[in-house]
């Protein structure tokens, strides 16, 4: 199948909606609002789930297939499986070959067949095309391979331990040409730099840590959150993600974590990578993502060839699905190829006032 290609579908009693390469196929119809919010929301598809779980409760049926990036969210009895040089997604008990093609729109349908696109590739791999896009004359990133203790010989600020950089903390137990390292982010004014500021509606607790304002108790120190009207404020950091060796990333944008690590088409510009040790060889140059959404914590395998898992702070333990979603709770661990794990801690981040 060639990039030309057009999706193929199965008429059926689930609901199919296509807009250029985002996809989603649920289980049952709905209403016409419904449809057209889901259609504009495809865009944000963590939106399109919020807006599917708002009508149609925990046992809805669905996937969102991104066929551009290979990102998917599968919720209940729907399966994704590669066929060809494609990806079939099929709603529970629907047999028969998708044939009737679509290029986008809203459609009954049981199942659906979409090619995948095929990225261009940069002459230059691993450089997303907004560096090669950017202003001449912007300050340079640190090249690739540079040992932090390289710059900190030549008097780089970033690679300082512990401290800040850019008014941000750095990364805490960082090591100088040991196992681990987290690349710092580029010094002064960056095209690619991205406000981590995000807004998001807070409450603040007896002790004035900001907090959601569903929640009864603060997610920081567990103190009452009284009454009060919530206030929408800039983000702020949800916590740390805490390394074998010592290494704590601040979880105040997306981490990408793995032996060489990049950031991820179509995700944040300029994400914490996070290189995990090179005699590894068993964990995969990207093998998870961590992201954040409004107060949640999200992780997802980027395909990785020894997998994930997802334990719960109450024991319970998950394998995760390849390219599939999974929210995290603050005292979870993920772990990586089975022994590598990583504990999602909650910090105090000084956002009292």
């Amino acid at each position: 199948m060639d990039d030309e290609s057009p999706a193929r579908y199965l008429p059926g009693t689930g609901t199919l909606l296509g807009q250029a390469h985002r996809w989603l196929l649920l289980g049952r119809p709905l209403e016409a609002q419904v449809v057209a919010q889901l259609w504009s929301q495809l865009d944000a598809p963590l939106d399109a789930v919020a807006t599917l779980t708002r009508h149609l409760g925990s046992g809805a049926a669905f996937a969102v297939v991104d066929t551009e990036t290979g990102d998917q969210i599968v919720h209940g009895p729907v399966a994704v499986a590669t066929a060809g040089e494609g990806l079939l997604v099929t709603l529970a008990a629907v047999t028969g070959e998708p044939t009737v093609p679509v290029v986008g729109g809203a459609v009954s349908a049981g199942a659906v067949h979409l090619p995948v696109v095929r990225r261009r590739r940069l002459l230059i791999e691993g450089v997303p095309e907004a560096i090669l896009a950017s202003e001449p004359g912007a300050p340079p990133t640190e090249p690739r391979g540079l040992p932090l203790a390289s710059l900190a010989a030549a008097g780089d600020h970033t690679a300082t331990r512990p401290g800040t950089h850019d008014g941000a903390p750095a990364a805490a137990g960082m090591t100088m040409g040991g196992a681990t390292r987290v690349r710092p982010q580029p010094t002064g004014a960056h095209p690619l730099q991205q406000s981590t500021g995000e807004t998001v509606l807070a409450a603040r607790c007896v002790n004035s840590h900001l907090t959601p304002p569903e929640q009864p108790t603060c997610r920081s120190c567990g103190a009452e959150v009284p009454p009060q009207t919530p206030l929408r404020v800039p983000r702020p950091p949800l916590g740390q993600l805490m390394l074998p060796d010592g290494v704590r990333v601040l979880l105040d944008r997306s981490v990408v974590l793995g032996r060489r690590p990049e950031a991820i088409p179509g995700g944040e510009t300029w994400p914490h990578l996070v290189e995990l040790p090179a005699d590894r060889t068993h964990l995969s140059r990207q093998h998870l993502l961590v992201e954040l959404d409004e107060w949640r914590i999200l992780a997802r395998d980027l395909g990785s060839r020894s997998g994930s898992a997802l334990r719960a702070a109450t024991g319970e333990a998950q394998r995760m699905l390849p390219h599939q979603t999974y929210v995290v709770s603050p005292g979870s661990v993920l772990v990586l190829a089975d022994d590598f794990p990583i504990r999602v801690v909650v910090e105090l981040s000084g956002d009292s006032a």
